[in-house]
């Protein structure tokens, strides 16, 4: 087989590692979608305890929204790449299933995006610790001589 060829043999084996990776896939993006669902519901008891609480008082709404936000967000960073895994999940079942080369061309899209956000994400994370860790070795002297006067 050349590299030019269109088409791509998977024997047995790459097959049942195929079928493997996709049953922990779909293990895996069950799971996130249920982690998921858990934080919707407190970010909707959130909203639910904020509406209780008089309309007057608006350190207690302001608190509310501080906690439903960073909430939110995470939904939003936490539910892409369970999306991704679980797309992998179903198409490498549909491609497996019915020996579609399209299907498991989308499954390793999907695969890919969900490697890519994560990469990503990691690369974000490390920087925001590291300005962090600038932060604070420049603000530790002036702490510091704040402490002793």
């Amino acid at each position: 087989m050349t590299p030019d060829s269109p088409s791509l043999y998977l024997d047995e084996t790459a097959v049942e590692h195929l079928r493997s990776a996709r049953k922990w896939s779909n293990f895996l993006s069950i799971i996130g979608f249920v982690l998921i669902g858990i934080m919707i519901l407190i970010m909707a008891a959130f909203l639910l305890f904020g509406s209780l609480v008089s309309s007057k008082d608006n350190l207690v709404m302001f608190t509310g929204l501080v906690q439903i936000v960073p909430i939110a967000l995470m939904i939003v960073i936490y539910g892409i790449p369970i999306y991704y895994l679980y797309q992998f999940g179903k198409h490498s079942r549909i491609a497996i299933n019915n020996y579609d080369s399209d299907a498991i061309g989308l499954a390793f899209k999907y695969l890919n995006l969900h490697y890519r956000f994560m990469g990503i994400l990691v690369i974000v994370v490390l920087a925001f610790y590291l300005v962090a860790i600038v932060v604070m070795t420049m603000g530790f002297p002036f702490f510091s001589t704040m402490m002793n006067r």
